[in-house]
């Protein structure tokens, strides 16, 4: 996924913490690179580490888009799913990028597109 950095900030901890803006919307994540300025721009493959439970965290989506939107760090996410496997694997294509979730089950029937929220989202540019 291409991101441009809207900003870019150190934690307490060290961590690296960007929000960034893409063709489907804006997000905020943590960085997982030699820091990075306002304006720059970047591909990077997405790492979204939460747990997701059907029904309560991932369900079906009336869209028929990918958006990102950043809500006082909750990123709400609808994303088109490609594959949900028995292991609970759930496999989303978000801005031209797959992204892997974990999920509690595998959705039968799948939807077409899905409604996520996600905290703990890592960017790794693919670039540097």
């Amino acid at each position: 996924m291409k991101v441009t950095i809207l900003s870019a900030a150190q934690s307490d901890t060290e961590r690296s913490f960007v929000e960034f803006s893409t063709f489907v919307g804006n997000g905020l994540a943590h960085w997982r690179a030699r820091p990075t300025a306002k304006g720059q721009t970047h591909d990077v493959e997405v790492e979204i580490d939460d747990d997701f439970f059907w029904g309560k965290n991932i369900k079906s989506s009336a869209k028929a888009s990918s958006s990102i939107e950043n809500c006082q760090g909750t990123i709400h996410v609808t994303a088109k799913l490609i594959s949900s496997e028995d292991d609970g694997l759930a496999v989303v294509e978000l801005d031209n990028s797959i992204v892997m979730l974990s999920t509690n089950k595998k959705v039968d029937p799948p939807p077409e597109y899905v409604d996520f929220t996600a905290t703990h989202i890592s960017l790794y540019p693919t670039n540097l």
